[in-house]
């Protein structure tokens, strides 16, 4: 399941990359399932999850400001 998991992270991923700033509309149904993902998986899985919403960030900059409070809670969960 785990393997699942991070092959559509990486597919999300490459579609982001690919809309850049175009991708903002769908934010709403994608971070819900990631940050509630990242809550429930693996370790392993989690720190490639912190990877690629980093990597998230950069794509929609400014955009991700509605999620801060979920992200940076779920951050302090799980820093170790």
């Amino acid at each position: 399941m785990q393997r699942h998991h991070a092959e559509v992270v990486r597919a999300i991923m490459f579609i982001f990359k690919s809309l850049r700033l175009k991708c903002v509309p769908y934010l709403p149904r994608v971070l819900g399932c990631f940050l509630s993902t990242m809550r429930v998986c693996e370790t392993g899985l989690r720190v490639h999850l912190f990877v690629h919403l980093a990597k998230l960030v950069r794509i929609v900059k400014q955009h991700i400001r509605n999620y801060l409070d979920e992200i940076f809670n779920l951050m302090c969960e799980y820093w170790d």
